[in-house]
């Protein structure tokens, strides 16, 4: 079935997601995914890495062919949201680790568009996947991503987070995406601990933000790290704490049922880069308490918002030290089908973005694409 979207209207990734049969089908692990196919990406730009060291992005150049080459492969397997190259790609990180290529703001902006150009291109070249328009997603790593040390898997920035100018540090890459009209939507990547959750879920941050753009506040997500035995963020707050914090934002920002610029741009929270085998456990723990303790006036509120946003790792564990993967005692890779677990994530969960992270492949797209397909009619008959 092709699904018809309004191009003309601000913003057509909300009219997709708002339609109740559509699920957008993210890539997966797009970094471990172009080692995978044999580059040498070990740096602390890590999948940026390419752009930089062939700024130019000449459509001959071997290592961009292999990007290519990525980016169709997840689309021909059901992919219809595309994420840009970029989640370690802040202005920050480009002055401190591009060894003199990236001076200054001007050469920043004209590195991040090439990056956005380039992804952007495939999509237009590729068009539809199964009939479904295809969007791209502006990645912006956390903080983590600049220090280069791992610490997305501990939360720990080893300084004091509340005088992280987060505002600042995010600004240049989140500038340059609401005011790029070929991004539809930006995915907040990772955030491991609250002071940074916190501060980019506030009226300070995200007003700071809105006249960039004619149209409003450009449609994104935030999507938490957390620990693979507690749940909680990696840096030790509480599910409880964390969510207490989005009622509270929420409620005051939606006293009435009507259109608010921030919460009708804001899609929803997200979990990504934790293990598979745990994801419906944790997203029904952070939901079910949300849906708990929002205020019984709010519960049928427009506005309110739950973690609808789901890509979890392959299974395998990471050693932030060494940056090296392996098998989990359990090797939950094989123990916990995307089947069964986007299932839950759609029915009961109602996700509306489902992909994955590190270290899954085109081939766990093509599970989870089917999987969503098979869920999505199975409904449609009920009906």
């Amino acid at each position: 079935m092709i699904i018809a979207v309004d191009s003309d209207k601000p913003f057509p990734i909300n009219q997709y997601l708002n339609n109740p049969e559509n699920v957008l089908v993210l890539d997966g692990g797009q970094g471990t995914e172009l080692e995978r196919r044999g580059l040498n990406i070990n740096h602390s730009l890590w999948s940026t890495l390419p752009f930089l060291e062939n700024s130019a992005c000449s459509k001959d150049n071997k290592y961009l062919q292999v990007i290519k080459d990525m980016y169709v492969d997840f689309i021909n397997n059901g992919s219809n949201g595309l994420m840009t190259l970029t989640y370690q790609s802040s202005y920050a990180s480009l002055i401190k680790y591009s060894d003199g290529r990236i001076n200054n703001l001007s050469e920043y902006t004209a590195f991040l568009n090439s990056i956005v150009d380039f992804v952007y291109s495939i999509l237009k070249e590729q068009g539809t996947v199964n009939g479904k328009p295809l969007y791209l997603l502006g990645s912006i790593g956390p903080y983590a991503s600049y220090l280069s040390n791992g610490s997305e898997y501990t939360g720990n920035y080893n300084i004091n987070d509340d005088h992280i100018d987060f505002i600042n540090y995010y600004s240049p890459q989140l500038s340059n995406f609401i005011e790029n009209d070929k991004i539809d939507l930006i995915a907040f990547e990772t955030i491991p601990n609250f002071q940074e959750f916190s501060s980019i879920l506030s009226l300070k941050f995200l007003n700071h933000f809105i006249p960039l753009h004619e149209k409003g506040l450009k449609p994104f997500f935030i999507s938490i790290t957390v620990d693979d035995e507690t749940g909680n963020l990696r840096a030790g707050t509480t599910y409880s704490e964390l969510c207490n914090y989005i009622i509270k934002f929420v409620t005051e920002n939606a006293k009435e049922n009507h259109e608010h610029i921030i919460l009708s741009s804001l899609v929803g929270f997200g979990m990504n880069c934790f293990a598979k085998k745990n994801s419906v456990e944790f997203l029904n723990k952070y939901n079910s308490y949300l849906k708990e303790h929002y205020p019984p006036e709010f519960r049928n509120n427009s506005n309110v918002k739950y973690f609808n946003v789901i890509y979890p790792n392959s299974g395998e564990v990471y050693d932030g030290q060494t940056r090296t993967w392996s098998h989990s005692d359990n090797d939950d890779i094989h123990n916990y089908s995307w089947s069964n677990l986007v299932e839950n994530f759609v029915n009961v969960q109602h996700c509306k973005i489902i992909g994955g992270c590190c270290r899954t492949t085109p081939g766990d797209i093509k599970e989870i694409s089917t999987a969503i397909n098979v869920v999505v009619a199975a409904a449609a008959d009920v009906e």
